[in-house]
């Protein structure tokens, strides 16, 4: 039979919903999975950004608070879906099968949390363990109260932040940086700055020098001045492109 400290009830605002009938049923470790993970998802409803979803997510602590022992929803639901896998009928299968979906809906457990009820009591502030949470307000361990050195300058803040950083579990992650070139050649990166291989210099030309090489000649039909002919000096017409005089002989010359 479990129960509820005047501090726990304090450090866990939804555990007034679990039934004085249920509460008596509870083993200590079940109660505290339920008051550990109706935190967590109590953090998920202060972040949700639609009230819609605040709503949804506050019935399922609700829901999951006010739910019979776990043991029990366990053993109907496993009764249910051995019989599912033993009637010859697939439909009737297939109902017994969604009837247990349902009770699990309608009676969630908590999930089991083995550190579950060290942190309901640093979270109570009971036994002297207090709980640590990151900037965020994810909780990640329990300390003792003793341990903790306070601080209140910005430089011991800062230097605390910096001790606790180097005592987690980090993964590093290496940058690939280019090999030496081989002699006579540059490394070459893209326009977002990441290396693609390497170059000779004498290989690269200037936008424009490269735009002229690999484009095309442009059709100009073989005429030019709108396609008069010429006779007489052979000098630019009015029409004529710089540089695209395309002289076209008159019949017979």
């Amino acid at each position: 039979m479990a129960h509820l400290t005047p501090a726990e009830r304090r450090a866990f605002p939804y555990a007034d919903h679990i039934p004085a009938d249920t509460l008596a049923r509870l083993s200590r470790a079940e109660l505290a999975d339920r008051l550990v993970y109706s935190t967590q998802l109590g953090q998920r409803v202060a972040k949700a950004a639609l009230p819609a979803q605040k709503r949804t997510i506050t019935q399922e602590i609700i829901a999951m608070m006010r739910a019979q022992p776990r043991s029990a929803t366990e053993r109907d639901v496993a009764q249910r879906i051995a019989k599912a896998a033993s009637v010859p009928d697939a439909s009737q299968g297939s109902a017994i099968r969604r009837a247990a979906q349902q009770l699990l809906d309608e009676q969630p457990p908590a999930p089991r949390n083995p550190d579950a009820d060290l942190i309901v009591k640093a979270v109570a502030g009971e036994d002297g363990l207090m709980a640590c949470y990151d900037e965020n307000g994810c909780l990640y361990g329990v300390c003792e109260q003793s341990e903790l050195i306070p601080v209140t300058l910005p430089s011991q803040v800062a230097k605390a932040r910096a001790a606790a950083a180097a005592k987690r579990p980090r993964t590093s992650v290496a940058k690939a940086t280019p090999e030496t070139p081989p002699a006579g050649y540059v490394a070459a990166y893209d326009q977002d700055g990441k290396f693609t291989g390497y170059v000779r210099p004498g290989d690269i030309e200037d936008p424009a020098t490269a735009l002229a090489r690999t484009t095309g000649p442009v059709r100009s039909g073989g005429t030019t001045g709108l396609g008069q002919p010429r006779g007489g000096p052979q000098q630019r017409l009015a029409s004529d492109l710089p540089g695209r005089q395309v002289i076209k002989r008159q019949a017979g010359r």
